[in-house]
């Protein structure tokens, strides 16, 4: 009985003295986001309130993570929530990674990421930076494994460093709230989908004091009128509705003796009062081996349901298409004889009738919708604004079109003519495929002179007869595109 009460005590003694030590330290931040550099950055597509219900009570992908890190004094809190948290975990979450030790030594560099961003002079990386900076850094070089030897701050890259992180760039960054400074309930389910779905999410918070003090339950018990330190950005990693009625498992950059080792509990309401903004990655796909996640191999599917909607905006009937069986010409000489699959009206419909399209996505993809009139002007119906992004980083979205929660008018002016669908693994240069048709050229001659053999035939995709729906088998660079007549 002696002995463990002396071991009790000295648990104690531990414990207290922890947590002594982590309340006299000072912590750092470091994220100078503001309104213009958030604007920066391409809006996630709205996913629409009925693909958002029915999400479990709490998910988690925290055993994707690796041991939350400490930035010391360093102002380097968005290279350690972009590349140390958020990459780590997408890219363990692709390889089905989640034994500690091999996380371990999977680690993201942030010191090797902040050297791309760190303002000129911050030769001590105590500055801080801009997100969007980190990244499209990301995207654009991509990042180094940490090792046990990587220095607190780095001013200077190799070119071995160089050649290897661009092996690790990822596809596409968005985010998920469209005004920098306010996070909404809607945003908050839509956080919520992407932890389901098994992706990490980066979110910038105001740094109040209270934060500094969080204990070993991981609880933030914020006050009102508290002082605000700064901005500061962190990585969700779990979600669940019993927690402090509502709230985000987050994992921090101020080290294990922080927290609830290195963890902490952001509430629902606490992301919507003092969360400024929140983003997702759009990695690379994995697909061999034990990596394969139960995906089979790489593929691209998605549909598009046309849906009556009645003088009120309620959706009622679905409009019929059938898959035309002589489809549209290709005219360049690399695809000569092959023909673009088009859907057609299966029964005549009325001038006038209101409808609306459903976008589906059953892979993560890129996905643009063009209205080919009949001078062959493309407009875009998606993404529907120069600041959506056209990236659905998802296995199951649904987006409606238009974005306004309007209605197309059948054989009217904004919806007469074809639709023009294209699904890429990959993102493409839309711009100078927009310019390609502004000059003139058809769009399969367009696709087929900037894409090439990138193109899958129609002969290789299946395409349902009956619905306008597409499967097909596609690797990284690959993309499909299909018409859908939209005349009687």
């Amino acid at each position: 009985m002696q002995a463990l009460a002396r071991i009790t005590f000295f648990l104690l003694l531990v414990l207290v003295l922890r947590h002594g030590a982590a309340q006299n330290r000072r912590y750092f931040t470091g994220d100078n986001t503001d309104s213009a550099a958030f604007s920066k950055i391409l809006k996630s597509p709205r996913r629409i309130s009925r693909g958002l219900e029915n999400l479990p009570s709490s998910a988690s992908i925290k055993s994707y993570a690796p041991v939350p890190g400490d930035q010391g004094k360093h102002g380097t809190c968005v290279a350690w929530s972009t590349a140390y948290a958020a990459r780590t975990i997408s890219y363990c979450i692709q390889h089905n990674i989640t034994d500690p030790d091999k996380i371990k030594m999977l680690a993201f560099s942030p010191t090797y990421l902040y050297f791309y961003v760190r303002p000129p002079g911050d030769l001590e990386c105590l500055s801080g930076a801009r997100i969007e900076a980190a990244l499209k850094a990301l995207t654009d070089t991509g990042d180094v494994l940490q090792t046990a030897a990587s220095p607190d701050c780095v001013n200077a890259v190799s070119q071995q460093q160089v050649d290897s992180a661009k092996k690790y760039s990822i596809k596409a960054y968005t985010s998920i709230n469209s005004a920098f400074g306010s996070i909404s309930r809607t945003d908050v389910t839509t956080i919520k989908k992407c932890i389901s779905e098994k992706k990490p999410v980066i979110i910038s918070i105001k740094c109040l004091a209270s934060l500094f003090n969080v204990g070993a339950d991981g609880e933030w018990k914020s006050q009102p009128n508290e002082a605000n330190a700064g901005s500061h950005a962190v990585c969700i990693v779990g979600y669940d509705d019993q927690q402090m009625g509502g709230a985000f498992e987050v994992m921090n950059s101020w080290g294990t003796e922080w927290g609830n080792h290195g963890f902490f509990w952001l509430t629902y309401d606490q992301t919507t009062q003092y969360g400024s903004y929140a983003l997702e990655l759009m990695d690379r796909e994995v697909y061999d081996g034990a990596a394969s996640r139960g995906l089979g191999g790489p593929r691209l599917m998605g549909n598009l349901d046309f849906m009556q909607v009645d003088d009120s905006g309620h959706e009622s009937n679905p409009i019929r298409f059938a898959l035309a069986t002589h489809g549209i010409n290709q005219d360049d000489s690399a695809a000569k004889g092959q023909r673009a699959a088009a859907y057609h009206l299966a029964t005549q419909q009325n001038r006038g009738l209101k409808y609306e399209i459903k976008l589906s996505s059953n892979t993560p993809a890129f996905v643009f919708v063009l209205l080919i009139d009949s001078n062959r002007r493309a407009t875009p119906l998606f993404p529907s604004a120069d600041n959506i992004s056209p990236a659905v980083n998802s296995g199951d979205a649904v987006i409606y079109l238009p974005a306004d929660q309007n209605f197309f008018v059948m054989d009217s002016g904004s919806a007469a003519g074809n639709l023009c669908v294209i699904y890429s693994k990959s993102q493409i240069d839309f711009q100078a495929l927009k310019a390609r048709l502004s000059a003139g050229s058809q769009i399969s001659a367009a696709l087929a002179d900037l894409y090439g053999i990138k193109v899958i035939p129609r002969s290789k995709i299946n395409f349902r007869s009956d619905r306008v729906s597409f499967a097909v088998k596609a690797l990284e660079d690959q993309l499909v595109y299909f018409f859908v007549h939209l005349r009687n």
